[in-house]
């Protein structure tokens, strides 16, 4: 009985966990479209161009933890907005590198953490070996689930063009 009772108290404190870490991303990127137009997830990878202006794909989708498609198709949608600029490297020109533009300075401006911040700064300081159980944890978790197949993308990114959460684009 006590077994199961302990299960059962680990089985909601993960429920728990992912209820409150989906929740705060929701809020998080509803706040970011209010104060900047953009969703959490685009104002974290412009985060992240600034902390190191003129990183390649491959570079800027290791360092936000996605997939290099996931992070083409972000860029792209940042470069339609004249948020971000591609340019030649001036030591290979085999190599785009990716900039922010003053716009993009100037969304950047206001100052915002988003979620997805706080939970990679987070994550980094766990120690490593509880980082080892949580990625192994999770990745049984999403496999067991059968949500294997679905495409890892940014939280949030769905360039809902400011639509409120829950919305679907106009």
């Amino acid at each position: 009985m006590k077994l199961m009772n302990d299960r059962s108290r680990h089985a909601q404190l993960i429920m728990d966990s992912l209820r409150r870490i989906v929740q705060e991303l929701r809020r998080s990127t509803s706040r970011c479209e209010q104060i900047t137009g953009l969703t959490g997830a685009q104002v974290f990878v412009l985060r992240q161009i600034q902390s190191k202006n003129g990183l390649s794909l491959n570079e800027l989708a290791a360092l936000t933890f996605t997939h290099q498609s996931t992070m083409s198709e972000v860029i792209c949608r940042l470069e339609r907005k004249g948020l971000v600029l591609r340019s030649k490297s001036r030591d290979d020109a085999r190599r785009l590198e990716i900039h922010l533009s003053a716009k993009g300075e100037t969304v950047l401006a206001s100052g915002y953490l988003t979620a997805q911040e706080n939970l990679t700064r987070a994550i980094a300081s766990l120690p490593h070996e509880t980082v080892i159980h949580l990625a192994e944890g999770l990745d049984q978790l999403i496999r067991m689930a059968d949500l294997s197949d679905q495409r890892p993308v940014l939280f949030f990114d769905d360039d809902r063009s400011g639509s409120p959460p829950g919305e679907r684009p106009k």
